[in-house]
């Protein structure tokens, strides 16, 4: 004999219990939407001085859903007051699921306030052992901010190639809100040895984020006061920095200075224009001629350069006086007092024709020198003269 069962009214009486007794063992049911529906109006409705006693009128799933309306609500009001609530009632559970929805929605303020308060009157236990939580969250609570606490434990415990392994190793990955603060964070705060040690190409992807667009003049700004030196610098984010905020006024010409650049160091803005100053030489010279000049930019005996006449032209000021090279080697290069130079470089932008920057009558002359025009003949050996005749000009004898 064939027997059928059917389970409609055994389904109807296990969701009767479902709802009734939403605890079972240590795991609530999470919050349906008419629970959070029920709750938020209840919140609402609430004045302040009766949240501990709402508080106290609900059950695990409730709890679970003021977490729900923390996170999620857009009333500010309500809120706060789902706030109140878990900080009134600390509970294991309410840890465990905050955690893993702080880490995702960071920065989140209400919500790092109640696991703070929450983890402060339980204690640690709830987290520890867990799958999926790193055994050094209790450090990242010391700091205000979890976030800094990430980045001081970071920083101070070695052993990590990177930052991004360091994060995956405590269970943050890429998606989520922490992950994307803590590195924003590196960039902002970060120390010299944890900036150097990153890859470039990884720092310049956070850089061109779209997210992190009205921190990356901060980003950058760090970058150079912390390194401060050519020599700890990366050419690829020098490059991006010059093709995004152009580059530092020149102090001695009463230039205004842009907002980028005012929050820059004297130091670092310093050697940026010298690094600007090699990039040009590199690029308009070749050979023993970019050798011979870039040597006074690395000794600093170089104000300013600028390339003229469309590329086939190159302006150097020494500040007592000035050079005007030429593209093509068959040019002799002009050397310029610095009243009739600054009147050269004031018009550069203006003229096109290589004969506009030559003028005999112009040039500098020394007392040690007669007989000398002011010129620099390219012929072989030219160096070892010219050095000469330049230190002579530097010390304006």
């Amino acid at each position: 004999m064939r027997i059928e069962v059917t389970t409609d009214r055994l389904e109807a009486a296990l969701q009767m219990v479902r709802q009734l007794h939403p605890i079972r063992g240590k795991r609530p049911d999470p919050p349906t939407k008419t629970i959070l529906e029920e709750v938020r109006e209840r919140l609402r409705a609430c004045n302040r001085e009766r949240l501990a006693d709402l508080a106290y009128s609900f059950d695990a799933s409730r709890l679970l859903a003021c977490l729900e309306i923390l996170v999620t609500e857009r009333d500010e009001e309500v809120a706060d007051k789902a706030c109140q609530v878990l900080m009134v009632r600390p509970r294991d559970n309410l840890i465990r699921a905050g955690w893993f929805k702080l880490i995702l929605h960071y920065p989140h303020d209400l919500l790092e306030k109640v696991i703070r308060a929450n983890l402060e009157a339980s204690g640690f236990a709830a987290l520890s052992g867990l799958e999926n939580v790193s055994k050094r969250v209790h450090l990242w609570f010391v700091s205000e901010r979890v976030s800094q606490g990430i980045l001081r434990d970071y920083e101070g415990s070695g052993g990590h190639k990177n930052l991004d392994a360091y994060l995956e190793a405590n269970f943050l990955n890429r998606k989520v809100g922490m992950f994307k603060e803590v590195w924003r964070l590196l960039l902002l705060q970060g120390r010299a040895t944890s900036l150097q040690k990153e890859d470039v190409e990884r720092m310049l992807l956070e850089y061109r984020k779209p997210e992190n667009a009205k921190y990356l003049a901060q980003f950058c700004q760090r970058y150079l006061n912390v390194l401060q030196s050519i020599a700890k610098w990366d050419e690829r984010i020098l490059r991006f920095i010059e093709k995004k905020y152009g580059e530092p006024s020149d102090p001695d010409k009463n230039e205004i200075e842009t907002p980028f650049w005012k929050n820059v160091k004297p130091e670092p803005k310093r050697e940026f224009r010298t690094w600007i100053m090699l990039q040009r030489i590199q690029e308009f010279f070749e050979g023993e001629r970019a050798d011979f000049w870039r040597r006074y930019v690395v000794e600093n005996k170089v104000a300013r350069v600028k390339k003229i006449l469309e590329g086939d032209g190159f302006m150097i000021d020494f500040g007592p006086f000035g050079v005007v090279e030429f593209k093509n080697i068959g040019n002799a290069a002009y050397i310029y007092p610095a009243n009739a130079f600054g009147t050269y470089w004031r018009r550069a932008d203006r003229e096109s024709h290589v004969s506009r920057f030559k003028d005999k009558e112009k040039t500098i002359s020394n007392r040690r020198y007669r007989g000398w025009d002011g010129r620099i003949i390219h012929r072989e050996g030219w160096q070892s003269g010219t050095s000469s005749k330049i230190k002579t000009l530097m010390k304006n004898d």
